[in-house]
C-alpha cells in the first residue's frame, strides 16, 4: 500500500530575513565558502551545497554547480563544514 505524501506548505520570509539571506548569499560569494541551503520542496527536505558561483539580483537568483537556484526557496542558511 502506498501512503499519499503530504505537500509542505510554502512559509513566507518577512522583510527582515529576506534582508539576511540576502547578505548571508553576498558574503558566500565574495569568500567563496561552500554553503549549505535547506531548500523549499513541496514533499521532501531538499539541500544545495557548494559555492556560489553567481548571484542575479535582478531576478533574485543564485547558482551553485552550474544550476540557478531562487533565492525566496531557501528556508534555511548555513556554511558547509
Amino acid at each position: 500500500m502506498i501512503l499519499p505524501q503530504h505537500k509542505r506548505k510554502r512559509v513566507e520570509l518577512d522583510d527582515q530575513e529576506k534582508k539576511q539571506v540576502v547578505r548571508f548569499m553576498i558574503t558566500a560569494h565574495k569568500t567563496r565558502q561552500a554553503v549549505k541551503l535547506r531548500m523549499y520542496h513541496e514533499y521532501e527536505d531538499a539541500y544545495v551545497i557548494g559555492v556560489v558561483e553567481r548571484i542575479d539580483s535582478l531576478t533574485a537568483r543564485f547558482r551553485v554547480d552550474g544550476e540557478w537556484f531562487y533565492m525566496e526557496d531557501i528556508t534555511a542558511l548555513g556554511w558547509d563544514d
